[in-house]
């Protein structure tokens, strides 16, 4: 209703506007008109006296006289309705602001009272509304001022709300680290005396604390969501073999004595996207499927699907569990919502995860969707695009073009442990020595700078978070000593800006907690020296020293081409033992030095990777990886990963 006679006034104010413009137009038109008649008559009479011409009749000037009357009146009103219009609009478009309306509603104006307004009165409103307007944009000013001030106390809360996460994923990670590394180790030391006992207390506590770190790393990521930090990494994904890893992650003891079924569709190979997020999608609807379902079946199924206007992937995970009611299902995906407190008490959760995998399937393109029989079972459908970009994807590409066909392709140790709890130092230790190694510790960035520069070692494990310079700084430190520049550091840290360690020169960037086989993995590429020529192609001189340092860690030795012709030249001189290629360069890119390498017997066969920054179509991928070349994305591939994939290629 306030709205309705808001509108009203609003219309009844701009036609009295209208009207008293409309009267004053036409009130100065009709005095134009007489004007004009009597000029007229005043001239033609002067004429016709000055001819001597015979006077007309006196008809024929009264008729005259009529008409010139009657049109002039007659086009009095179109006239000044036209003008009136034209003149108002501007106007009313003003008087139509919320604010500049309450003011007029506090003035006395001429125009409302919709008559014929005279120069002074006009002269006046003018006044008026000229004040008004002032006032109006000196509020808009001060609005605009303050719309400023709100948007920079919002930057500084996001900033806040990300230190805020940032501390609590380092002060709650923290502890989980050495409660579970300390019960690993505890269960060894009682597996070994035989204590069966202690073992399944021990597996008990360490199940609790994955768990309290799975509710830990949802709450986070939904902060992370909500606050707009999550970013996306673009890199090839083996399709079955992410099924494989999300389905082994569900350990067979969690698993509530229910059988298995992976499909996964033949005509599905490689996809382009975030291998963590997806995975992370996969592993909460698994999770969930054998949480609610005992001794029943589950099944993850993973086949060709229509994502948007392009193709996809779908992954649906079935179960026969408990099913949801129907009433629950438009709240399912509702952060930290659970189908009821019954369920809840029993399963337990922080009711986030399908909430997360719905939010992050959104934002990578796709979607959660869910279907479900109360008593029966289940069924989740997660579908992504193939190309985490979304473009249309086309076979006809270079690759695919190409006249030649792709051939097939074939304790004097030291570490130096960076990291102000004393706990996480312990464990490294302990299984650090236990690879052989002999170990440093340090507990801030300065000392583990004295310490690195003192020691050499062959190693670095680094946290990031540290007090004083951060383990960040550090690094750089590290890279711009010679002496130490070609140290492996692995980044072991509870922060989440996995590109900013990449960035700064880590080698590999492990999030903690992490555990014995995991470090163990990594690490064993740097216990035993390779040796080989590896041809670096590439014109980007900091990341082709980024991969030089990276494989020379490991023993190779190397070489650099800064473009493709260059890059041809030097293998056909001295073929290298494998090839790192970009493909954005000058001149002849890294797809037409793979038709040169193709085309020539001696070179065909020699092992090559793709470090490329550049937008690869899924198609190009799936080309690539046919002919048996590996590709790596810049920025978000580690130099070990790098460097373990060139030790095994020429192994």
């Amino acid at each position: 209703m306030k709205h309705d006679a808001r509108a009203h006034d609003e219309f009844a104010g701009a036609s009295a506007l209208r009207q008293s413009v409309y009267r004053s137009i036409a009130r100065s038109m009709r005095r134009l008109v007489w004007a004009l008649l009597l000029v007229s008559v005043a001239g033609g009479a002067f004429v016709f006296f000055a001819s001597g011409s015979p006077c007309p009749s006196w008809a024929v000037l009264v008729g005259m006289l009529a008409a010139g009357v009657v049109t002039g009146l007659i086009m009095v009103g179109p006239v000044a309705g036209a003008v009136s219009r034209l003149a108002t609009r501007p106007i009313e478009l003003i008087l139509a602001q919320p604010d500049l309306a309450r003011d007029i509603g506090d003035e006395k104006l001429h125009w409302q009272r919709g008559k014929a307004l005279s120069r002074a009165e006009i002269d006046s409103d003018l006044g008026v509304l000229n004040r008004l307007l002032r006032r109006a944009t000196r509020r808009s000013r001060e609005t605009l001022l303050e719309l400023e001030t709100a948007r920079e106390e919002a930057k500084q809360q996001n900033i806040a709300q990300s230190q805020f996460l940032a501390k609590m994923s380092h002060e709650l990670r923290t502890p989980l680290n050495a409660i579970l590394g300390y019960a690993m180790l505890l269960q060894e030391d009682a597996s070994e005396a035989g204590n069966q006992m202690a073992v399944a207390d021990l597996e008990r506590i360490q199940l609790a604390g994955r768990n309290l770190l799975g509710v830990i790393n949802d709450i986070l990521d939904h902060a992370r969501i909500e606050a707009g930090k999550t970013k996306f990494e673009r890199c090839v994904i083996d399709i079955r073999e992410l099924a494989e890893a999300a389905v082994a992650a569900c350990p067979a003891d969690q698993r509530n004595g229910n059988s298995f079924e992976l499909n996964v569709s033949d005509s599905l190979t490689l996809m382009v996207g975030d291998a963590g997020k997806v995975r992370q999608c996969l592993l909460n609807l698994l999770s969930n499927a054998f949480k609610f379902s005992k001794n029943g079946n589950v099944s993850l199924t993973v086949a060709p699907a229509t994502c948007g206007a392009g193709s996809g992937v779908s992954f649906i995970v079935r179960d026969t569990g408990i099913g949801i009611n129907p009433a629950d299902l438009p709240h399912l995906f509702d952060a930290f919502s659970q189908i009821e407190d019954g369920h809840s008490r029993r399963f337990g959760g922080s009711g986030l995860g399908l909430a997360i995998t719905r939010r992050l399937a959104r934002m990578m393109g796709g979607d959660c969707t869910v279907q479900s029989v109360e008593g029966e079972g289940s069924s989740f459908c997660l579908t992504l695009p193939l190309s985490l970009n979304g473009k249309a994807e086309s076979d006809d590409t270079r690759l695919a073009r190409s006249n030649h066909p792709l051939p097939a392709r074939r304790s004097d140790r030291s570490v130096l442990i960076v990291d102000d709890d004393e706990a996480a130092i312990d464990l490294m230790r302990r299984w650090v020595e236990r690879m052989g190694y002999d170990v440093f510790a340090a507990s801030d960035g300065e000392m583990g700078l004295e310490m690195a520069r003192a020691h050499r070692p062959d190693l670095i494990l680094l946290d990031a978070l540290l007090p004083g310079i951060t383990g960040y700084e550090v690094l750089v430190e590290l890279r711009a000593d010679e002496t130490l520049s070609r140290t492996p550091v692995i980044l072991i840290t509870v922060d989440d800006d996995r590109p900013r360690g990449l960035a700064a020169g880590a080698s590999e960037y492990l999030r903690k907690p992490i555990r014995e086989t995991q470090l163990r993995s990594v690490m064993e590429l740097y216990s035993g020296k390779v040796k080989g020529d590896i041809l670096v192609i590439d014109d980007d001189d900091d990341s082709a020293e980024l991969i030089k340092r990276s494989v020379e860690q490991i023993g190779f030795s190397t070489r650099r081409a800064s473009d493709g012709l260059e890059g041809v030249e030097m293998a056909s001189a001295t073929p290298p033992a494998a090839i790192v290629l970009d493909l954005a360069m000058p001149g002849l890119d890294g797809f037409g030095v793979i038709e040169r390498l193709s085309a020539d017997d001696k070179l065909m066969n020699i092992p090559l990777i793709v470090v490329s920054g550049c937008d690869v179509s899924l198609s190009q991928h799936q080309a690539l990886a046919a002919a048996g070349y590996r590709f790596f994305a810049k920025g978000f591939s580690t130099p070990r990963e790098i460097a373990q994939s060139l030790r095994e290629l020429v192994a």
